[in-house]
């Protein structure tokens, strides 16, 4: 060999390591193509789902697309790449703005309600904040049981 062991393993990591973000690349790309083109919202929201999961969670997903539209902007500045990775961002705030509750159009009880429910599910999945929360009111939490 032509180079110590030490010297190929860390030249195989980098191979990887550049494999991989190709990798990524290429997912984040062919992501931002089916969500520019898509019209469907529930598709939207799959395949925002999806990629999300792929990536390993949203601050990753962000993370990856900002990279790739880095480096899409330094490989053709202005180029058509770069705009289809803008059209998704546009493609997706249009979803989200079409996801947003109209809450003028709501009476006090349905606000009431989605409050509740927006409430709920928040200390459902994490039940620590209500107990956090009503130490904070000085309220004494007993355990059930």
């Amino acid at each position: 060999m032509s180079r110590c062991r030490e010297c190929h393993n860390q030249a195989e990591r980098e191979r990887r390591r550049s494999k991989r973000s190709e990798a990524d690349r290429r997912a984040i790309a062919k992501f931002a193509t089916q969500l520019k083109n898509e019209t469907d919202d529930r598709r939207v929201r799959l395949l925002c789902l999806a990629m999300i999961e792929y990536h390993g969670g949203l601050q990753q997903l962000v993370r990856r697309w900002i990279e790739q539209l880095e480096h899409t902007r330094a490989k053709n500045p202005g180029g058509m790449a770069a705009m289809g990775c803008f059209a998704a961002i546009t493609r997706l705030a249009e979803y989200c703005e079409a996801q947003r509750p109209q809450l003028p159009s709501l009476t006090d009880e349905e606000l009431h309600e989605r409050a509740l429910g927006h409430a709920e599910r928040l200390i459902q999945a994490n039940p620590q904040l209500a107990v956090v929360a009503a130490q904070r009111l000085g309220w004494r939490v007993v355990p059930p049981g």
